[in-house]
């Protein structure tokens, strides 16, 4: 029991390249703002999956400002994040019956959650400056809050290619690349990320300065010792 026909025939289809506009078009999962830049369903054997897309100037510049949120923090919910997800052909098929107005790929999946095969071997192999990045996948090791995979850092203006490779049946799986504003649970996790590394700061910086008047450390002397 697999999704219908059509939906199978979108994750064979390359997808439009997204703009900026277009992230801004969609409602749903992802903070209400996503578009699928690449699908695919998974082999029922070994293989080996060639990825290709491109991004052109405008988008990559929204890109870049999510890759270095921590400089501008103030700009980041309006910059643009690539996520690749994993999903259940099963789970998905479940979504269409339960709510059957959803229509296409990106619907579908922006009510979806992600689930990653556990068993066999999964990886995203990418080339990028002359350097070779391996990320497992089977399960990975880090997930952003709505359990994707953030592989914005290894994003190009102009053409990307990726290479996935899957060892043994993984076809009840579909793998999307998403182009989304950073969701709220992302937001979030920023914010507590800068709140406690403004605390750190600050305790090092009190723990380097000399004890004054202020400082919660209480210096015992003879004087200060009430009588027994």
């Amino acid at each position: 029991m697999f999704p219908s026909p059509q939906i199978k025939a979108e994750l064979a289809t390359p997808q439009v390249v997204p703009t900026s506009q277009d992230v801004q078009a969609r409602k749903g999962r992802f903070g209400g703002m996503m578009v699928v830049i690449h699908g695919l369903q998974g082999k029922p054997y070994t293989c080996t999956h060639d990825i290709e897309f491109n991004l052109d100037d405008t988008f990559f510049s929204c890109i870049s400002t999510w890759v270095n949120r921590k400089a501008s923090p103030d700009e980041v919910s309006q910059s643009v994040c690539i996520s690749l997800a994993c999903y259940r052909l099963p789970d998905l098929f479940a979504t269409i019956q339960s709510e059957s107005q959803l229509q296409g790929i990106a619907e579908l999946t922006s009510h979806s959650s992600c689930s990653w095969p556990t068993s066999g071997r999964l990886s995203l192999q990418i080339e990028r400056h002359s350097k070779h990045y391996v990320i497992p996948l089977c399960p990975p090791v880090i997930l952003t809050p709505d359990n994707c995979v953030d592989v914005s850092s290894f994003m190009s203006s102009g053409h990307n290619t990726f290479r996935l490779t899957q060892q043994g049946d993984l076809s009840e799986f579909a793998f999307v690349f998403h182009a989304h504003h950073p969701s709220d649970a992302q937001l979030a996790e920023l914010n507590a990320v800068a709140v406690a590394s403004k605390r750190w700061k600050e305790l090092v910086g009190w723990l380097g300065s000399p004890i004054g008047s202020q400082s919660p450390w209480v210096t015992f002397t003879s004087s200060s010792i009430p009588p027994s």
